[in-house]
């Protein structure tokens, strides 16, 4: 019977092909680096909103991921969504002084046009921002 196991194991066993610890995970919201956020930001065609954040150890950070990443799904085509990690591009948050996180700025035609720090949800900020994105 063991043999007959271990003769199964092998042939279906858990070949390369269905591991998928190993695959890169895809990030719904990309981060991107401070030169990537200038240039973004200078030439975009649509609203950019950014979240300034750090990927782990901040529970409100945590707490609007899944979030974000909805409304970046939701509003693909009108306005793109990028994440900058503090960790990393900590010149950024002295640059947009930037003292609490998660805080979200919308930049429309490279000027800041919206901020808010730690907002509620997903759907507030969404709101609020296209008050603001819709005003003449």
């Amino acid at each position: 019977m063991l043999g007959c196991l271990c003769y199964c194991l092998a042939l279906g066993g858990c070949g390369q092909q269905h591991r998928t610890e190993s695959l890169p995970q895809r990030e719904a919201v990309p981060y991107v680096t401070a030169k990537e956020l200038s240039e973004s930001v200078s030439s975009a065609k649509s609203p950019i909103l950014v979240e300034f954040s750090v990927p782990t150890g901040c529970y409100r950070c945590d707490q609007m991921r899944q979030q974000i990443d909805m409304l970046a799904k939701n509003s693909a085509g009108r306005l793109q969504v990028c994440r900058v990690n503090l960790t990393y591009e900590r010149s950024l948050a002295t640059q947009f002084g930037i003292s609490v996180c998660p805080t979200y700025v919308a930049f429309d035609a490279g000027k800041e046009v919206f901020r808010q720090s730690y907002p509620t949800s997903g759907d507030l900020l969404l709101a609020e921002l296209n008050g603001v994105l819709a005003a003449p």
